[in-house]
């Protein structure tokens, strides 16, 4: 049995999926790009948040980056 069958037949409700996905990749450059604004924009402030390397948020945001 799915998940989606088990919620239908529990609440009586046909289980839907969500409106908007997003890939798991898309998530995480948005989460980085949130911290990166919360850090006032610095790089190595959010990779210590974010608890890994400073090259990686970097990646990260620079692929995010406007041309």
């Amino acid at each position: 049995m799915t998940w989606s069958q088990r919620y239908s037949r529990s609440t009586g409700r046909k289980a839907e999926p969500p409106q908007t996905r997003c890939r798991p990749i898309e998530s995480v450059g948005q989460h980085i790009q949130r911290i990166y604004e919360l850090c006032g924009r610095n790089v190595s402030e959010t990779a210590r948040r974010l608890n890994m390397h400073r090259r990686h948020p970097a990646a990260h945001l620079a692929k995010r980056a406007p041309k």
